[in-house]
């Protein structure tokens, strides 16, 4: 039973590659729509109205991955203009990474995957073999991995990151949030 679809707002639409679901704090299902006309939707589940929250993510190759909620905040990973995003208020902003007094750069990363557990948002970032932790201020620090990562998940009390490969690779990772360590 579908419950919506599409690239702008409606009822009838069709999403193109919708790589990544969430739930906001209002109980509104997120929808990352990856390629086309890559944006982030919002989904009343009640009348299954679609709303386009954040658009103009997905110009040329630049398309949302992975998404989470903060509950405040939907986070999303955006590929090709490696980059993470996040939505408040109905508006999409680019999340500004430090690594102490310097910016941290995404160029050549390819993020996928996002999870938050609360306190730290983690994105995975593929062509890098990491993935970063990045608490409210934008400061990053980094958990090397042994595979090309690419969905994230975290364990119910947070203190697990289960690591989904890239497709070259076969294997799930359980990274330790406090150690990093696979």
């Amino acid at each position: 039973n579908a419950v919506a679809g599409g690239s702008m707002d409606g009822t009838e639409l069709h999403f193109y590659f919708p790589d990544g679901l969430c739930w906001d704090a209002d109980g509104k299902l997120c929808i990352s729509n990856a390629t086309k006309h890559s944006a982030i939707h919002y989904v009343d589940m009640n009348s299954k109205y679609v709303t386009c929250v954040a658009t103009g993510t997905g110009t040329g190759n630049k398309h949302v991955y992975g998404i989470c909620s903060n509950g405040s905040k939907v986070y999303a990973a955006v590929k090709g203009a490696n980059e993470i995003g996040y939505v408040e208020n109905g508006a999409y902003s680019k999340f500004t990474l430090k690594s102490g007094d310097s910016d941290y750069s995404l160029s050549g990363a390819n993020p996928q995957g996002v999870a938050h557990d609360g306190t730290y948002l983690y994105c995975s970032l593929r062509d890098m073999l990491k993935v970063i932790k990045v608490d409210a201020s934008g400061n990053v620090s980094e958990l090397p991995l042994t595979i090309k990562p690419f969905a994230l998940a975290l364990n119910a009390d947070k203190t697990k990151l289960f690591v989904g490969p890239n497709n070259t690779d076969s294997k799930i990772i359980m990274v330790d949030t406090e150690t990093g360590e696979e």
